[in-house]
């Protein structure tokens, strides 16, 4: 069953039409999950033939799924701690596992539960680099799909995505990569035809009529390999941000701390397109240039008229836009697929600054193994290629969008470390490593 069967049931006359996406994702056996993790998990898959499904959503549930999340994410807040993950050291120890055909543990093919990279450190005595951020114990569920963290209830980092991440960056050289979603350009004149034609045929003969007229939307991936994780999460956040944008999921949307609403403004009939950029506040750098620290909200949404240009948006479109991008985090929080996306934003940006700032040579670290699939295969997933059309009982409006990462300008909003507060934070990484189990593992955290 999808979401399609839901939003038919509120078709409502011309005047009320609003046409909205559903995306394509793998089948990744992650259409059912365990447990109490089941509302943790994005509902959202791409079937064999790469089109994108989404499950039904029990409102009542998946607010008190939402509300869960949102506690155990501010107890979790309060009690964190950092977790450090040497990148050559994981990639080593990885290297070695895969020579010798053994399997990869999941403490290094989930970075040690990392679930947000805020500090990058270079040591080029030591020959190390170093990502620290917050980190917890995690569940892997969904066939490996998908690891949660058990105390926040966030997605943790993984190592096929990084993997990704770095060879976009070195084979694309930090220009854009991302999704979109591109429905029939006639679709709101061909929409308003068939309820002309079928103004007294049933909401079910309407609706047949309406998805045969319009077909698939097309679903497309750029700049990137369209058969991974990464590209599923592109296409599947986006998903979502289209749902939310066309009210068709209302329970995220009117969680506690989120309020985003919805951008249908039901006085017009209007293409609004709605899109996830890189979001970042200016990036934190040492004088010496090898300690940095991620800032900000990792993402934000934009609206226009046409694809990722910023104009011609309705004010309903613009002000939803606005709303999401102010409310990130809260929306991370309720909607786990936002906060994957996070973490794509997060791993991008530090792949583009290792490239663009050499830090792998900095640190006497040979990456070149990982940029290739034949020596290192990441675990692939069906390219996404069309999105169905949804209905909902709205106004005349059709969405579209996409996510668009241009990491380049991230890197040119740099802030110097005047206090020299990350030198400190630098030093005191190598002191806990020094004469203790850290100075081996890969993996460690603060005690």
């Amino acid at each position: 069953m999808t979401t399609r069967i839901n939003t038919r049931a509120r078709l409502a006359p011309l005047a009320a039409l609003c046409l909205a996406l559903a995306l394509p994702a793998a089948r990744a056996s992650a259409q059912f999950f365990p447990g109490d993790f089941e509302q943790d998990i994005p509902g959202v898959w791409i079937e064999q033939d790469g089109n994108v499904k989404s499950r039904t959503v029990d409102t009542d549930k998946e607010l008190a799924a939402i509300r869960a999340r949102a506690r155990q994410a501010e107890k979790a807040a309060k009690d964190q701690k950092l977790s450090f993950v040497s990148l050559p050291k994981v990639f080593a120890q990885v290297r070695a596992l895969k020579e010798s055909g053994k399997d990869i543990p999941d403490e290094l093919r989930y970075l040690g539960g990392l679930t947000q990279v805020r500090y990058v450190f270079v040591y080029p005595d030591e020959k190390d680099l170093v990502v620290a951020g917050p980190a917890e114990p995690f569940k892997v569920v969904g066939d490996g799909m998908y690891a949660i963290g058990t105390k926040s209830g966030r997605p943790v980092m993984q190592l096929d995505d990084l993997v990704v991440a770095m060879r976009t960056a070195a084979s694309h050289r930090g220009r854009v990569f991302g999704c979109r979603i591109d429905p029939n350009p006639d679709s709101v004149e061909i929409s308003k035809k068939v309820m002309q034609d079928h103004a007294r045929s049933t909401r079910k003969e309407r609706m047949a009529a309406m998805e045969k007229a319009l077909g698939p939307q097309i679903v497309s991936v750029f700049g990137t390999a369209a058969d991974t994780r990464l590209a599923f999460v592109l296409v599947a956040a986006d998903y979502k941000l289209k749902r939310f944008a066309m009210g068709l999921e209302p329970a995220a949307a009117g969680a506690p701390g989120v309020g985003i609403g919805h951008a249908v403004d039901n006085s017009r009939s209007a293409m609004n397109r709605f899109w996830f950029e890189a979001g970042f506040d200016p990036m934190r750098v040492s004088p010496d240039g090898n300690a940095f620290e991620f800032r900000g909200p990792r993402l934000k949404v934009l609206a226009g008229a046409f694809s990722f240009d910023p104009r011609g948006a309705t004010p309903k479109a613009m002000a939803f836009a606005k709303k999401f991008s102010d409310r990130m985090n809260a929306v991370a929080v309720a909607e786990p697929l936002v906060a994957e996306l996070q973490n794509i934003a997060d791993l991008s940006l530090l792949a583009t600054l290792i490239r663009h700032d050499r830090l792998d040579r900095k640190a006497g670290w040979d990456a070149g193994w990982l940029m290739d699939d034949g020596t290192y295969s990441v675990k692939k997933t069906p390219a996404p290629a069309t999105a169905d059309t949804l209905v909902s009982a709205t106004a005349g409006s059709i969405a579209a969008g996409g996510v668009q990462f241009n990491i380049n300008p991230v890197l040119d909003n740099r802030e110097p470390d005047d206090r020299g507060e990350l030198d400190q934070s630098r030093r005191q990484v190598m002191k806990m490593r020094q004469g203790g189990s850290e100075s081996t593992n890969p993996v460690w955290a603060q005690r």
